[in-house]
């Protein structure tokens, strides 16, 4: 048995031997699943982020076929460039801003490459005029032309989108109430008529005269936008061709003299507005000028995401307007419901004959509330102008989220 065992063919294994696992890479080989595992739970806890994170201050689209991820290139000017949202990085009165701020902010920016147009829904009927409490005391014209601003702004509302804010406007004769800024300084440089660069285009603007060298994009698409409260609303935005006719319309005086401002190109950015809600970031468009750095930046929104209250360009007010009122300034909001305004002296003091003093009143509605100073007896609803021309009137309920509209100067106040 031993001799045959010895003689047999050697198995399959013989002369084989298996090598020891190194544990090195015993080690590797665990780190390497350790790893693994990490980056599935890190991918795992970013989707999760994702999805219940507030995505408002982010640039997205409630369509499907709206751009998301990029904006359009710019249109005109010296060459095309597509990406972020260009800003001037200020705020405010001064200029446009794509940063986030105080206020609301826009979460797209106007593009050129959407499809399809969209309009902000309307009501099919007109709504019934709102029920309007008028002061005692307030005399019945000046009255009555409140009751009528509330009116109009309630017919505006009902025909936006719900949650739009309504504009507010700067008070004064002779000024564009429209909302718009335009970003840097004109110069002095002299033109063929006389004028200034910076006097023929302010004059042109508030007549409309107004061309294009270049073919503006036609294309709409909507945003989300979010009010200071934290809400947000749908607003529609319009075209840059669109909203270059608004600046064809002017609506002030005429020039005839004026040589026209020539736009030559034009890309999206975002602009600062004041509201009656609050300040707001909205979509905008950025129109470059010939012979100029100025731009020209307006909203991109139609009228269903922003309200536009009043004319877009203020003149002197009616002669029984100014018979009957007077203009207000510094006006504010104290304890929610007690509104604060100033008069001039100067105006209180030539207008003093004719019985009763110079107050302020307020007509409300559950929707507006409309403020204006007049003459009237003193009650316990208001006081008579002071020395310094202080006036304020206290509300029946607090203010709230109405709008106040001075019936003087035909603007929405910004006191939030």
């Amino acid at each position: 048995m031993d001799s045959q065992g010895a003689g047999a063919p050697p198995g399959p294994s013989a002369g084989r031997h298996r090598k020891p696992i190194r544990p090195g890479t015993v080690r590797a080989a665990r780190v390497a699943l350790v790893c693994g595992a990490v980056v599935v739970l890190i991918g795992v806890l970013v989707a999760v982020v994702r999805l219940t994170s507030d995505n408002t201050a982010k640039v997205t689209a409630v369509r499907p076929d709206s751009p998301v991820a990029s904006l359009s290139p710019v249109v005109g000017g010296s060459g095309t460039s597509a990406g972020s949202v260009p800003s001037s990085g200020a705020s405010g009165a001064s200029g446009t801003s794509g940063a986030s701020g105080t206020g609301g902010q826009a979460t797209v920016a106007p593009s050129t490459s959407a499809t399809s147009p969209t309009a902000g829904p309307g009501p099919s009927e007109t709504p019934a005029a709102p029920q309007v409490g008028t002061p005692a005391g307030a005399p019945a014209p000046v009255a009555a032309r409140a009751a009528a601003a509330i009116a109009d702004l309630a017919r505006l509302q009902a025909a936006a989108n719900p949650g739009a804010p309504v504009a507010a406007a700067p008070l004064g004769a002779g000024v564009r109430t429209a909302p718009g800024r335009e970003q840097g300084a004109w110069g002095a440089r002299r033109l063929a008529n006389g004028l200034t660069l910076g006097a023929n285009n302010e004059r042109a603007l508030r007549a409309g005269k107004v061309t294009a060298s270049v073919d503006l994009p036609t294309a709409t698409t909507v945003a989300r936008v979010r009010l200071p409260s934290g809400e947000r609303y749908t607003a529609p935005v319009a075209s840059a061709a669109t909203v270059f006719t608004q600046l064809q319309a002017g609506g002030g005086p005429a020039c005839p003299t004026c040589e026209p401002v020539v736009v030559t190109g034009v890309k999206p950015t975002t602009m600062v507005q004041d509201t009656d809600a609050g300040t707001v970031t909205l979509p905008a468009w950025s129109y470059a000028v010939r012979g100029s750095k100025v731009t020209l930046v307006r909203p991109a929104v139609t009228d269903a995401g922003l309200i536009r209250f009043g004319p877009a360009y203020r003149g002197g007010t009616p002669a029984a307007v100014d018979a009957q009122q007077l203009p207000l300034w510094r006006t504010a909001l104290r304890q929610g419901r007690i509104l604060t305004a100033r008069l001039d002296p100067k105006d209180v003091k030539a207008r003093a004959t004719g019985g009763g003093c110079w107050r302020l009143f307020a007509s409300q509605s559950d929707a507006a509330v409309a403020v204006y100073a007049a003459k009237g007896p003193a009650d316990a609803t208001g006081a008579c102008a002071d020395r310094a021309g202080n006036v304020s009137v206290r509300l029946a309920a607090p203010l709230g989220d109405r709008p106040v509209i001075d019936t003087y100067w035909q603007r929405v106040l910004a006191l939030r």
